[in-house]
């Protein structure tokens, strides 16, 4: 099987994650790179 990725704004997702929260559903990231870790950190931001 194969996975493409499709590369979007960080604005576009943020909105989208905003309107899912407001609609109670959850937002779930997998964190692996250092770049974002001060923000969203494993085990820590749950």
């Amino acid at each position: 099987m194969r996975r493409e990725k499709l590369l979007i704004s960080a604005q576009l997702l943020f909105s989208q994650v905003e309107v899912q929260l407001a609609e109670g559903r959850q937002a779930v990231f997998t964190v692996t790179g250092m770049s974002i870790w001060t923000f969203l950190c494993y085990e820590r931001d749950w």
